[in-house]
């Protein structure tokens, strides 16, 4: 009767190990984005949406190669194609964090670094599962 459920078994314990490389490489591309959105936006006076764009592309550029390399071990050779799909949606939720930003830090009045730390986490489950589903299935890119 183990021998059943052991193709789940199995596939839980992959999907943890995933979603623990796909925190981790998240843990290094928030930290960048973070350290790049407070250097620029409290340190260097830019705009928090201008920083913001800045710094989440930068985190972005991070994530692509932590997580095709690591997270997913994607071996498609087709990374133009890949990169583009990734950006779209990377894009996408930046307009997501605009007006999530907007939202925190011109309506309700939170602190810039609160907000960012809220719209990150929310971002975050998005993407995990963008990626997971879209950008380094293997079915889209062989």
């Amino acid at each position: 009767m183990s021998i059943m459920f052991f193709p789940f078994k199995l596939a839980k314990r992959l999907l943890k190990v995933r979603f623990m490389r796909y925190f981790t490489i998240g843990v290094v591309a928030t930290a960048t984005d973070w350290s790049v959105f407070y250097l620029l936006s409290a340190l260097v006076s830019i705009n928090y949406l201008i920083s913001l764009a800045i710094a989440y592309s930068l985190g972005g550029v991070v994530n692509f190669f932590g997580n095709k390399f690591y997270t997913f071990d994607c071996k498609s050779k087709k990374i133009v194609r890949q990169m583009s799909v990734f950006w779209i949606f990377l894009w996408m939720f930046l307009g997501v964090s605009f007006v999530l930003m907007y939202l925190f830090v011109d309506v309700f009045m939170l602190h810039k670094m609160l907000s960012r730390i809220a719209t990150t986490f929310i971002v975050f489950v998005l993407l995990y599962i963008t990626q997971r589903s879209v950008v380094f299935n293997k079915k889209h890119f062989v």
